[in-house]
């Protein structure tokens, strides 16, 4: 199945809102994580290491769930947009087919 459309060429419903929404939360916990990785690190270096490491892994993976939700935020509104040409273009003929 496609990303964009079903089976029956539907849009799919989710917008990609959740996928936003959680991408950001985690980017927000990675940047936590990299504050208590910074602020330890004059103390606990292997602590320091492995939470930088940690903060950089929530970080990809929260820049790649909002990726995700921002793709499929962009392929809603291109399907929506497609629709409403379509109708439109569709009213027009039908427009000139009546004046004709």
């Amino acid at each position: 199945m496609d990303t964009k459309t079903m089976n029956d060429g539907e849009v799919r419903k989710s917008s990609g809102v959740a996928e936003l929404v959680i991408g950001g939360l985690v980017m927000l916990v990675a940047s936590g994580v990299f504050v208590c990785a910074f602020q330890s690190a004059a103390n606990d270096g292997p602590y320091s290491a492995s939470a930088w490491l940690f903060a950089l892994t929530l970080s990809f993976v929260g820049v790649f769930l909002w990726s995700c939700g921002m793709r499929k935020q962009r392929l809603v509104a291109e399907a929506e947009q497609e629709k409403t040409d379509a109708e439109t273009v569709a009213k027009q003929a039908i427009e000139r087919a009546r004046k004709k």
